[in-house]
């Protein structure tokens, strides 16, 4: 969320070097998304994943890991009583699901802010910060949507000959 706060500060001030400043930040608060989700993953993601910064990559691993994680949840628990009937449930929390959607509609499009133009031509300030301001928008609502990340499945487990042990979601198989 510091990231959407900055770039909030930067819309307001409208000039083309402050909504370009913005436009990193959101880019980066994009990015923090999906980064955030990689600790429920670890086990069922390449090594060498974690090593790139390409959210578009991440996305879809985490989309060979587990089918659903593009899909909202909301997590809720409760007793088992010995009729097999459930006691009160209690809510855990809410997971805003990130998606292919979210960097095809916002984060591609941000970064065409961020490079210089071949034909120095200067942007639209006004359909910049409209684009800024809904970006910035559609990040907060997952933000503030989401109060877990979880990775709940059932799993299963071998031992690759090249000594790594393969955690895959029994949805992903």
């Amino acid at each position: 969320m510091n990231h959407v706060v900055l770039a909030k500060k930067l819309i307001s001030i409208g000039d083309e070097a402050s909504l370009r400043y913005a436009a990193l930040e959101i880019r980066m608060s994009i990015e923090q998304l999906f980064y955030k989700l990689l600790p429920s993953y670890r086990e069922e993601l390449l090594d060498d994943l974690l090593k790139r910064w390409q959210p578009k990559k991440i996305i879809d691993a985490l989309i060979d890991c587990d089918p659903n994680v593009e899909r909202d949840f909301t997590l809720t628990m409760a007793q088992e009583l010995p009729n097999g009937g459930h006691g009160q449930t209690i809510h855990i929390g809410r997971y805003k699901a990130v998606t292919r959607k979210l960097l095809q509609q916002y984060y591609h499009k941000i970064g065409s802010y961020l490079h210089a133009s071949i034909t120095q031509k200067h942007h639209d300030l006004t359909i910049m910060r409209s684009f800024l301001d809904s970006a910035t928008t559609r990040v907060e609502e997952f933000c503030r949507e989401t109060t877990i990340i979880s990775n709940i499945a059932i799993f299963h487990t071998i031992n690759c000959v090249c000594g790594r042990t393969i955690k895959r979601n029994e949805k992903a198989l």
